[in-house]
């Protein structure tokens, strides 16, 4: 497999050794299942998961759709890639784990009844979020709708933590730059700007005690 593009924005290979431990430990299946159930997923749906990491919550809808339906996934890491195609293996379940980019998603258009994306969005820069929104919305069917579970409008302790990492001069200062669509409260105006209707927030959620604010936040394809 060929390096992740950084251009791309935050491709996580280095954590895939212990990513499947360390969510488990701060977000776990209930909210998987949470995400399957917002996205309104059921037996038969063709599925995108982007940003799949090690392809858990892939898993978990190919159990959703069922036989009849068909669940891929992308990520920019070729080890989430590896752990994921292996996980797919050791269940025995067919998911279409690729190394891919959301900025250009390698399915023909209209493929996916639903897409959804955990904690992905806010690795990527502006740029590639809007190529990615207007990519989500080609690879929909009419009426497909997008599941975004992430970091949400901002409080003053993720404001502090932006300007903190902001001061360090390593890679974090780099995604801290990239996560302020998402605090900043841009990610529906950008879906809006794609063609997305039906934009809005489901669900709240609290990490870390309360103090990282993430939330749900659907969008829909016109029909």
């Amino acid at each position: 497999m060929n390096k992740p593009d950084k251009r791309q924005g935050a491709a996580m290979d280095y954590a895939a050794r212990w990513w499947d431990i360390t969510n488990y430990l701060g977000l776990g299946r209930r909210l998987r299942v949470k995400t399957i159930a917002l996205a309104g997923i059921g037996e038969g749906d063709r599925v995108l998961d982007v940003g799949c990491g090690t392809g858990t919550l892939a898993l978990l809808e190919k159990q959703t759709v069922g036989p009849r339906g068909y669940v891929a996934g992308i990520d920019l890491a070729p080890k989430m890639i590896a752990r994921a195609l292996a996980k797919a293996r050791h269940a025995g379940a067919e998911v279409d784990f690729r190394m891919a980019s959301i900025a250009s998603l390698p399915f023909p258009d209209r493929s996916f009844t639903v897409v959804s994306s955990s904690l992905m969005v806010h690795h990527l820069p502006t740029e590639i979020k809007q190529q990615g929104f207007a990519e989500v919305w080609r690879v929909l069917r009419p009426a497909g709708r997008f599941l975004i579970f992430d970091i949400s409008p901002a409080g003053n302790f993720l404001d502090a933590w932006l300007r903190f990492f902001l001061s360090l001069p390593f890679p974090s200062r780099t995604e801290a730059e990239y996560t302020r669509d998402n605090m900043a409260g841009r990610i529906p105006i950008l879906l809006q700007e794609a063609g997305f209707e039906e934009v809005h927030y489901l669900e709240w959620q609290r990490f870390l005690g309360g103090k990282i604010p993430l939330a749900f936040l659907v969008a829909r394809k016109p029909e």
